[in-house]
């Protein structure tokens, strides 16, 4: 595993400007001194625009190549493209010897995210996604409640999110469901990494079942047991 040394200037690149990056990350990032964005990458001008008008040192590429030409140098980089093409890009980055930091999902299939980590081991790098939910305060709290014997046996947990319209996103790659599994690995992929967090690691898969409500909408139930029982 690469190590990246802390107290020390942290020079990294995004490749993946869209509205997540500006919104979450780039106030994420002023918030770590040692952390420096040096270069960001995006195909859309505007998007690489965005970024730029906030950190008008970082070098603008519109082209992946050119951003991977210049990568010498960084201490990391984020990857915050849609999830369909992180099995590529992704490669190219650990297979290059740079650390890497993925926004979720890792990968569509679980032979594409083993490839990914398989190719970080053989690299001696850092691969690691980005689960953030598991920070917010409502499940801190929760986890120390759980931490205290304050709940018991957990037996099951049910997990809502709250949001817009999907139908109204202006974000394009989001109206793609076969290519892009939105509804899976952009948003519920929040609700299972929590709910993991609070069964433990899967032991066995017992049943998938799928069906359609009143209203059309197909809905998926696994059953899964845990090593905790």
């Amino acid at each position: 595993m690469a190590k990246i040394e802390t107290g020390n200037e942290l020079r990294f690149g995004i490749v993946g400007c869209g509205r997540v990056v500006q919104e979450l990350h780039l106030p994420a990032w002023r918030m770590i001194p040692d952390a420096k964005l040096v270069a960001i990458c995006d195909s859309s001008q505007s998007s690489l625009d965005a970024v730029s008008n906030q950190f008008p040192d970082a070098r603008c590429y519109i082209s992946f190549d050119d951003f991977m030409a210049h990568s010498a140098g960084l201490s990391f980089v984020v990857l915050a493209t849609p999830g369909v093409t992180h099995l590529e890009l992704g490669q190219i980055l650990l297979a290059k010897g740079i650390n890497l930091l993925c926004e979720k999902p890792l990968a569509l299939t679980l032979p594409e995210a083993l490839r990914l980590c398989g190719l970080a081991e053989e690299t001696g790098v850092t691969l690691t996604c980005i689960h953030n939910y598991r920070f917010k305060e409502n499940t801190q709290q929760a986890l120390r409640a759980l931490r205290r014997r304050q709940l018991g046996d957990i037996v099951a947990v049910n997990l809502k999110f709250r949001s817009g319209s999907l139908f109204n996103d202006e974000i394009p790659w989001r109206r793609h469901e076969r290519e892009n599994r939105t509804l899976l690995f952009d948003f519920a992929i929040h609700l299972v990494d929590i709910a993991m967090l609070f069964l433990g690691p899967v032991r066995s898969l017992r049943f998938v079942d799928a069906d359609l409500d009143s209203a059309g909408i197909q809905r998926v139930v696994f059953g899964t047991l845990h090593q905790n029982g």
